[in-house]
Protein backbone atom coordinates (compact mmCIF):
# COMPACT_ATOMS: atom_id res chain seq x y z
CA UNK A 1 0.00 0.00 0.00
CA UNK A 2 1.25 3.27 -0.83
CA UNK A 3 0.73 6.36 1.52
CA UNK A 4 0.76 9.94 -0.33
CA UNK A 5 2.08 13.11 2.10
CA UNK A 6 2.54 15.94 0.18
CA UNK A 7 4.92 15.54 -2.15
CA UNK A 8 6.46 12.25 -0.13
CA UNK A 9 5.04 9.19 -0.84
CA UNK A 10 5.53 5.89 1.71
CA UNK A 11 5.13 2.83 1.12
CA UNK A 12 3.74 0.79 3.62
CA UNK A 13 4.18 -3.09 4.11
CA UNK A 14 2.10 -5.27 6.13
CA UNK A 15 2.66 -9.07 6.52
CA UNK A 16 -0.75 -11.50 5.03
CA UNK A 17 -2.54 -12.97 7.72
CA UNK A 18 -1.13 -10.93 10.37
CA UNK A 19 -3.60 -11.93 12.94
CA UNK A 20 -7.06 -9.77 14.23
CA UNK A 21 -4.94 -7.07 15.93
CA UNK A 22 -4.38 -5.83 12.26
CA UNK A 23 -8.43 -4.54 12.83
CA UNK A 24 -7.59 -2.46 16.21
CA UNK A 25 -4.20 -0.92 15.31
CA UNK A 26 -4.62 2.82 15.13
CA UNK A 27 -2.48 5.10 13.61
CA UNK A 28 -1.97 8.78 13.97
CA UNK A 29 -0.16 10.93 11.10
CA UNK A 30 0.18 14.49 12.42
CA UNK A 31 1.91 17.21 10.24
CA UNK A 32 2.91 20.72 11.47
CA UNK A 33 4.54 23.52 10.52
CA UNK A 34 7.40 24.43 12.97
CA UNK A 35 6.63 28.05 14.06
CA UNK A 36 9.21 28.56 16.57
CA UNK A 37 12.72 30.08 15.67
CA UNK A 38 13.69 28.15 18.93
CA UNK A 39 14.02 24.30 16.44
CA UNK A 40 16.63 23.10 19.59
CA UNK A 41 14.24 23.63 21.91
CA UNK A 42 11.58 22.13 19.10
CA UNK A 43 13.26 19.01 18.86
CA UNK A 44 13.93 18.76 23.01
CA UNK A 45 10.29 19.01 23.59
CA UNK A 46 9.92 16.04 20.67
CA UNK A 47 12.67 14.25 22.29
CA UNK A 48 10.76 14.53 25.76
CA UNK A 49 7.76 13.12 23.98
CA UNK A 50 9.25 10.75 22.16
CA UNK A 51 11.38 9.25 25.67
CA UNK A 52 7.73 9.88 27.68
CA UNK A 53 5.31 7.64 24.49
CA UNK A 54 8.39 4.48 25.36
CA UNK A 55 6.82 3.72 28.51
CA UNK A 56 3.16 3.39 27.89
CA UNK A 57 1.60 0.05 27.54
CA UNK A 58 -0.10 -0.12 23.91
CA UNK A 59 1.92 2.70 22.39
CA UNK A 60 3.96 0.70 19.66
CA UNK A 61 5.62 3.85 17.96
CA UNK A 62 5.70 7.35 18.23
CA UNK A 63 8.24 9.09 16.38
CA UNK A 64 9.34 12.71 15.02
CA UNK A 65 10.20 13.71 11.55
CA UNK A 66 11.83 17.06 11.15
CA UNK A 67 12.63 18.76 8.49
CA UNK A 68 14.91 21.82 9.84
CA UNK A 69 14.73 23.85 5.70
CA UNK A 70 10.95 23.58 5.36
CA UNK A 71 10.15 24.13 9.23
CA UNK A 72 7.94 20.84 9.19
CA UNK A 73 7.37 17.95 11.43
CA UNK A 74 5.31 14.92 10.94
CA UNK A 75 4.68 12.97 13.84
CA UNK A 76 4.07 8.98 13.18
CA UNK A 77 2.48 7.10 15.86
CA UNK A 78 0.78 3.54 16.08
CA UNK A 79 -1.51 2.26 19.05
CA UNK A 80 -2.38 -1.19 19.47
CA UNK A 81 -5.94 0.21 20.03
CA UNK A 82 -8.58 2.61 20.68
CA UNK A 83 -7.98 2.41 24.18
CA UNK A 84 -4.04 2.72 24.50
CA UNK A 85 -4.70 6.02 22.10
CA UNK A 86 -7.24 7.66 24.68
CA UNK A 87 -4.70 6.52 27.15
CA UNK A 88 -1.34 8.45 25.86
CA UNK A 89 -3.90 11.41 25.06
CA UNK A 90 -4.90 11.40 28.72
CA UNK A 91 -0.58 11.41 29.63
CA UNK A 92 0.44 14.04 26.56
CA UNK A 93 -3.12 16.78 27.23
CA UNK A 94 -0.62 17.37 30.20
CA UNK A 95 0.81 20.84 30.16
CA UNK A 96 4.29 19.81 29.47
CA UNK A 97 3.34 17.66 26.70
CA UNK A 98 0.99 18.48 23.60
CA UNK A 99 0.25 22.22 25.24
CA UNK A 100 4.01 22.54 25.14
CA UNK A 101 4.53 21.63 21.84
CA UNK A 102 1.56 23.45 20.27
CA UNK A 103 3.21 27.09 21.08
CA UNK A 104 6.08 25.87 18.90
CA UNK A 105 3.93 24.34 16.26
CA UNK A 106 0.75 24.53 14.20
CA UNK A 107 -1.07 21.84 13.07
CA UNK A 108 -2.08 21.57 9.32
CA UNK A 109 -2.83 18.11 9.01
CA UNK A 110 -4.47 15.45 11.27
CA UNK A 111 -5.58 12.17 9.91
CA UNK A 112 -6.20 8.63 11.99
CA UNK A 113 -5.97 5.59 9.84
CA UNK A 114 -7.94 2.50 11.59
CA UNK A 115 -10.70 2.35 13.66
CA UNK A 116 -11.63 5.44 15.02
CA UNK A 117 -14.14 5.07 17.73
CA UNK A 118 -16.96 7.38 18.70
CA UNK A 119 -14.60 7.96 21.43
CA UNK A 120 -12.01 9.48 19.99
CA UNK A 121 -14.42 11.29 17.77
CA UNK A 122 -15.80 13.24 20.47
CA UNK A 123 -12.09 13.68 21.66
CA UNK A 124 -11.10 15.51 18.34
CA UNK A 125 -14.51 17.68 18.41
CA UNK A 126 -14.33 18.35 22.11
CA UNK A 127 -10.15 19.92 21.47
CA UNK A 128 -11.44 21.51 18.38
CA UNK A 129 -9.36 19.23 16.23
CA UNK A 130 -10.07 18.59 12.93
CA UNK A 131 -9.15 15.12 11.54
CA UNK A 132 -9.91 13.44 8.07
CA UNK A 133 -9.90 9.19 9.24
CA UNK A 134 -9.25 6.15 7.07
CA UNK A 135 -10.99 3.03 8.91
CA UNK A 136 -10.39 0.65 6.12
CA UNK A 137 -7.53 -2.16 6.52
CA UNK A 138 -7.03 -3.99 3.30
Amino acid sequence: MNLTLGQCEIEILTKKGAGANMSTELYGLVQSTITTDDIQAFKAQAKKMKDAAENEIGTLSYDFFINEEKREAFIVEKYADDKAFMAHMDQFLQEGFIPKILTMMELTSLKMLGPVTEEIDEFFAKGGWTYDAYPLVM
